[in-house]
């Protein structure tokens, strides 16, 4: 299915030396319903050109929002001035049983990271 447009109706043009001159919609864009169901407000922009006789089409894909991005986990220390911080900390570090893979002090280090979050958003600023 086509797209549609805006813009100039034209994408190409050939002019000659008499004067006279040939427009035609050759360039499209075209799409399937699986494209329609995933951009429905999907629309093909014609675009001038100064260097060709085709003008360049933009599809621009109106009403995406980029993915939210994940905050990194920093440890601040203003959470050393809890006295109940460090209970929290050796409590989250130790609920996940460790084997002897690197990836496994990577794994404690982000469930303190989120327990801390949580923490610092539920008890720290109460």
């Amino acid at each position: 299915m086509d797209l549609g447009f805006v813009g100039n109706r034209f994408t190409w043009s050939k002019h000659f030396e008499d004067g006279h001159s040939i427009w035609e919609r050759l360039d499209r864009g075209l799409a399937n319903d699986s494209w329609f169901l995933k951009f429905p407000r999907s629309i093909v922009q014609h675009l001038q050109s100064t260097s060709s006789n085709h003008c360049q089409l933009l599809i621009n894909l109106l009403g995406l929002d980029p993915p939210p991005q994940k905050r990194i986990f920093r440890f601040e220390e203003m959470r050393l001035s809890d006295e109940h911080c460090a209970e929290m900390v050796e409590a989250s570090w130790s609920s996940y049983s460790m084997g002897h893979r690197d990836s496994d002090i990577l794994k404690r280090v982000e469930i303190c990271g989120k327990d801390l979050t949580w923490w610092n958003h539920n008890i720290l600023a109460m």
